[in-house]
Parts: C-alpha cells; structure tokens; sequence
C-alpha cells in the first residue's frame, strides 16, 4: 500500500509497483494451475510463516494477557520474554 501511495507521486515507485504486480500475477497464475495438493502445501507454508511471525512479535502472549492464560510460557517470542 504504501508502494502505491508513492506511486502517485514518484515515477520510480510507478515503475516498481508494475513490476511487482506483474510477479505476483505471474505467481498467482501459476499456481492456479498446480495441483491441489501443491496449492495445499503453498497454503500450509504461508500460515506457518504468518504464526511464526505473530509468535515471533509476541502476538500470542498479548492475547495470552488478555484472556488469563500467562502461565503459558511457550506463547512468549524469544526476543521479547
């Protein structure tokens, strides 16, 4: 998003932002045309990706606070414990 607010203002920024909706099109297109069993695994490997980085940003101990489970160490980010 924010590509595409300097977009508006820098041809450089114009340019990138084509270039990378042109990958990520070819991206998409490309995995439509896969397997549903790659699909799957593709799906898999981003919502692996998404948790570590909320656990990672100490996301799950936040919540953790909130709802009374502190005693769950293991939901603590090793850099903000």
């Amino acid at each position: 998003m924010g590509l595409a607010i300097l977009g508006s203002e820098f041809e450089w920024a114009k340019r990138l932002l084509r270039y990378a909706k042109g990958k990520y099109d070819a991206w998409t297109d490309w995995l439509k045309r896969q397997h549903w069993a790659v699909q799957l695994l593709v799906l898999a490997a981003t919502g692996l990706i998404v948790l570590a980085t909320l656990w990672l940003l100490n996301a799950f101990s936040l919540v953790a606070g909130w709802v009374g489970l502190e005693e769950w160490t293991w939901l603590q980010s090793p850099f903000f414990g």
